[in-house]
């Protein structure tokens, strides 16, 4: 009897598992025609990192303690080695039209910031195409007086533009592939706190 209810209870676990990365809260809308059907939505990472946190402060500085943000680990330049994809929340860094993404790579001191990608929307896809040894990267935008449109944008040798409107547009009707990070449905207290 202990075995099989061991074994139901491990296909549980095993199938809720499944479930968080199939079936994310944030699914990317349809618009003009584009096509994200093979995305697979990855939802954020919730274990706490203190090395992040103290990237993440040095940044925000003063404010930093109505901050939260939401992060997964990507290999964006192939060297086997993942880079930090954050977004950020707080009424002090977000806009109308969204929070920035911050782009982080690991170095002997700690994190050291990429890029910042201002008035963004979660979740942010990565695809499997590349400009300069990085990922691509595509982010949906919407504001209140413009239309709800998606964006590609491309590593310049030494980081990902500041906006995702100085990237191109995405033209409609495109089948993506690629992987949407945090994909996860945002609350008032998700995330990670950095006022732990």
């Amino acid at each position: 009897m202990r075995i099989s209810l061991f074994f139901i209870g491990s296909l549980i676990a095993l199938q809720t598992n499944w479930l968080a990365i199939a079936s994310p809260s944030k699914v990317l809308p349809v618009v003009r025609g584009i096509n994200f059907q093979n995305i697979e939505y990855i939802n954020s990472e919730n274990k706490r990192n203190p090395e992040i946190d103290q990237a993440m402060r040095a940044l925000v500085g003063e404010v930093s303690k109505s901050v939260r943000y939401y992060y997964n680990r990507v290999d964006l330049n192939g060297d086997r080695n993942p880079e930090i994809i954050a977004y950020v929340v707080s009424k002090h860094v977000c806009g109308k039209g969204g929070c920035p993404t911050m782009i982080f790579q690991k170095t002997a001191p700690g994190y050291k910031l990429i890029s910042q990608i201002l008035v963004t929307n979660q979740p942010i896809i990565v695809t499997d195409k590349k400009t300069n040894g990085w990922q691509d990267m595509i982010f949906l935008t919407s504001s209140g007086g413009t239309k709800t449109n998606y964006w590609l944008v491309k590593f310049d040798g030494k980081r990902y533009p500041e906006s995702p409107y100085l990237g191109q547009e995405l033209a409609a009707n495109l089948t993506v592939k690629g992987k949407a990070y945090i994909a996860d449905d945002m609350t008032t207290y998700s995330g990670i706190s950095l006022d732990p």
